[in-house]
């Protein structure tokens, strides 16, 4: 994970770092509510976090949209994923 800090550190160049003190400044000055350090996940982190969650919801979601699919159908003797089995 990585936190403002840290980027901070590693790759704010001196243009970006006194412009983006100024934007955290002027965010507090309205009355906004920073909070820091915030962890934000690395790019390699969040590809593989979403690979694994998508996977997960795609599996859940695909069988029980199926099985509704299959049990409205009309036209054939085919209203669950068992009728496809056999």
């Amino acid at each position: 994970m990585l936190s403002y800090r840290a980027c901070d550190e590693q790759n704010l160049t001196t243009k970006v770092k006194p412009a983006f003190e100024a934007a955290i400044r002027k965010m507090e000055s309205l009355g906004a509510i920073l909070c820091d350090p915030v962890e934000i996940a690395t790019f390699e982190e969040w590809k593989t976090r979403v690979k694994t969650d998508y996977f997960t919801v795609i599996l859940t979601d695909f069988k029980e949209d199926l099985a509704k699919y299959l049990s409205g159908m009309k036209s054939t003797d085919v209203h669950n994923l068992q009728d496809i089995i056999e």
